[in-house]
């Protein structure tokens, strides 16, 4: 057997018989400690315990989508008297072994493996199914077959195997940054009126699709022929403005990710050299917010168009350590880190969902990229998205009511709460940011 330890926290595997080897092992016990830490120290020996669980276990809890993972009581697997601070009274059981924390100091999960799959999502890398982009299916994962898609669940067991650390040493303290709200904007087209066929094109909108009558059809047209003589004008450049007024609402900044890419069926393509990019760039920089890179649809896959956009990118931008988030969150695992941190990128806020809200990662807190190809970790941050304004207006319940439970949800764990409102849904929806922020403000 071969032990590892990592301050308070002690792994217990098997060579050729667990699933984690030694170096997968060491980045997930350091990764699952700042989840249950943060930023704290610890002295003297380990007081919490994980047996590694076999590869065989993972391997069909991942490739077998009728493989369960079962649901267990909180209170099962916490000190006695905890107060549970959650929204639920059970949680998935992400790989059970046998222990008794409060016999044994050992507990009955390995939440290690847990971290280390969640974290790097393996069970994509181990089992892709794209879907019509390119992007793993929602329901194709661990997460997805067991429903927990929902949940920040390896925060939540965080909160767990804190609980019983200050069980054993009730003068230790966690040391998390605490909960905060992350606001960012994906800037798929920079304008929307830039042409006359555009301009037709919201005429047509207002009075064949949206049956809002002559009136709201004029007022297209006056818009557009606006926006096609000034393009300070366009609605979506004019939205910016409001973007950076609801971030500083809220005492935050916001960082608008822009493309690079050259127009093709899914990028828009727009230019970097306007004096509307020149204008909306200088505004974001005097009111003190931040930028980063949205590679387009093609460079997900393509080294050359993605070291192309990247040099355009950095050129407008005059920064090369810029963060990225890609276009229709076309992430892979094992490969998209790997490149990403080769270019010296700080992070990457590509972890989210297209067509729900929820935590692809299982967690809402920054964490230390992984090479599952090389074995090794990477000088790279992941800041995982929870939200984006599509799947919120799509969702049948209210914009406010999804955005307070899982704003609420990454509260409880003092975790990040990281939302996209792109600039361009502004157009459709003009309660959308005030919907945004009632869900912000409806758990305080």
């Amino acid at each position: 057997m071969r032990v590892i330890c990592f301050k308070a926290l002690e792994y217990r595997l098997l060579p050729d018989v667990s699933f984690l080897n030694e170096r997968r092992a060491k980045y997930a016990l350091e990764q699952l400690w700042k989840l249950v830490a943060g930023e704290a120290d610890w002295d003297g020996p380990p007081v919490i315990t994980f047996d590694g669980v076999d590869a065989a276990t993972v391997n069909k809890l991942v490739g077998s989508p009728g493989a369960a993972v079962p649901w267990r009581r909180v209170a099962e697997f916490a000190p006695p008297g905890w107060v549970n601070p959650l929204d639920t009274q059970e949680l998935p059981a992400l790989f059970e072994t046998t222990g008794s924390p409060a016999q044994m100091h050992s507990f009955p999960m390995d939440l290690v493996a847990a971290t280390f799959v969640l974290l790097t999502r393996w069970d994509e890398w181990k089992a892709p199914l794209p879907d019509r982009f390119g992007c793993q299916e929602e329901l194709a994962s661990l997460a997805g077959h067991n429903g927990f898609r929902h949940r920040p669940v390896l925060d939540e067991w965080a909160l767990v195997v804190r609980a019983w650390i200050k069980k054993y040493r009730p003068t230790w303290s966690e040391s998390l940054s605490g909960y905060r709200v992350e606001i960012s904007h994906d800037i798929d087209i920079l304008s929307y009126y830039k042409n006359s066929g555009r301009v037709a094109r919201s005429m047509a909108k207002a009075l064949i699709k949206d049956r809002r009558g002559v009136g709201a059809t004029v007022g297209a047209l006056q818009v557009g022929i606006r926006a096609l003589r000034n393009p300070l004008q366009d609605p979506c450049v004019a939205a910016f403005q409001r973007l950076m007024d609801f971030s500083e609402s809220r005492g935050e900044e916001g960082t608008f990710f822009f493309m690079s890419a050259r127009p093709s069926q899914y990028d828009d393509g727009y230019r970097l050299d306007t004096p509307a990019f020149s204008h909306v760039l200088g505004s974001i920089r005097a009111r003190g917010h931040h930028c980063g890179w949205h590679p387009g649809y093609a460079a997900a896959e393509d080294d050359m168009v993605f070291a192309d956009e990247y040099q355009r990118i950095t050129r407008a931008l005059d920064a090369r350590a810029i963060p990225v988030r890609h276009h229709f969150l076309r992430w892979r695992a094992g490969y998209s880190w790997r490149r990403l941190a080769t270019y010296g990128i700080p992070y990457d806020a590509s972890l989210g969902y297209n067509y729900s809200s929820g935590f692809r990662a299982s967690t809402c807190h920054h964490y230390d990229a992984y090479d599952l190809e090389n074995d090794v970790a990477l000088n790279l941050k992941v800041r995982p998205l929870i939200a984006m304004d599509g799947p919120l207006q799509r969702d049948s319940l209210p914009v406010s009511s999804n955005v307070a439970t899982l704003s609420e949800r990454c509260r409880r764990v003092s975790g990040n709460f990281s939302i996209v409102i792109h600039n361009y849904s502004l157009m459709s929806d003009g309660r959308l940011l005030a919907d945004i922020d009632d869900g912000l403000r409806e758990k305080g």
